[in-house]
């Protein structure tokens, strides 16, 4: 995505996001789009459709290793875009984790190079700190999952296996889903996004993202009447809550990162008005009127 449409589209939800977080997230995404990683790795293609068709994930079979200088060096580089106190972290930490599986295990590698993360400065608010740092690290590792997904591309393409609510090159959760454009009628697709390796795969309409419920009558979207774009599809089986937007509906080009923060927030504000899910779908429908809008899943 080019530096203005980053701009552009950050600057779109300032209102909701606020002056210091779009500032924060501008700076982040632009200092993004100056990384590169060259990644020297050849899948073998056999052993990966395999793995897929057997239910699992492409890095199963065999995951390349990162770059731990690189990821250090690039970790670096974004914190410094949105924070001023890169000196007084220990950055050595990154000399200390073992990097081996930092896509598949990608929870237990952050939470282990956490542990050997110090701060210099005892006056700073280490929260922030902590939380900037996990930003800047989890999009520079993202750069090195494109690299691999981009290896991998093509091999998934030709697999046929059943939408999983796994990512097929990584095996993280979807983060969130995206409509794209077009009718039904066309075929547009719903697809997954995984916010580790940034791999997009096609996805049922009809189907929870969460446990592959496909019982259209328990299957609904909640959402902001005064954002139709920003939605919550809402599984009545296993009573999850999934964010999804309808790129459609945006008044602006925007990519799944930055959706990412706002769907957080259209989240917070849909769930925070204790909505019953068993009262919603049950015989007392509450008034949301004016308030949020209620839909049922639509056929494919």
């Amino acid at each position: 995505m080019k530096i203005k449409n980053i701009n552009r589209a950050i600057n779109n939800y300032r209102e909701s996001f606020g002056d210091e977080l779009s500032d924060l997230l501008i700076d982040l995404f632009v200092a993004v789009t100056g990384l590169e990683y060259e990644l020297d790795w050849k899948p073998n293609a056999d052993a990966v459709a395999q793995v897929l068709r057997d239910g699992s994930y492409a890095l199963a079979y065999e995951e390349p290793v990162v770059d731990s200088e690189w990821l250090k060096h690039a970790t670096r580089m974004l914190f410094e875009a949105i924070d001023d106190n890169a000196e007084k972290l220990d950055w050595s930490a990154f000399d200390k984790v073992d990097f081996s599986h930092a896509l598949t295990k990608d929870d237990a590698t952050l939470k282990d190079l956490a542990e050997h993360l110090e701060l210099s400065d005892e006056n700073l608010d280490e929260q922030i700190i902590k939380n900037r740092f996990y930003l800047a690290y989890s999009q520079a590792l993202a750069v090195f999952g494109e690299a691999v997904h981009n290896k991998l591309a093509a091999i998934i393409e030709e697999v046929d296996f059943l939408n999983p609510t796994f990512c097929p090159v990584c095996g993280s959760q979807a983060a969130l889903a995206i409509q794209t454009e077009g009718s039904l009628s066309e075929g547009s697709p719903k697809m997954l996004w995984c916010s580790t390796c940034h791999f997009k795969w096609r996805y049922s309409r009809v189907k929870c993202e969460v446990c592959g419920n496909t019982n259209q009558h328990q299957l609904h979207y909640l959402y902001d009447s005064a954002d139709a774009a920003h939605k919550i599809h809402i599984c009545e089986k296993c009573g999850s809550a999934f964010p999804v937007y309808d790129e459609g509906k945006l008044t602006i080009m925007s990519k799944p990162e930055i959706e990412e923060f706002v769907l957080m927030g259209t989240m917070d504000k849909i769930l925070s008005q204790d909505i019953d899910i068993e009262e919603l779908f049950g015989q007392e429908m509450p008034d949301l009127s004016g308030v949020f809008t209620l839909k049922d899943e639509e056929q494919d």
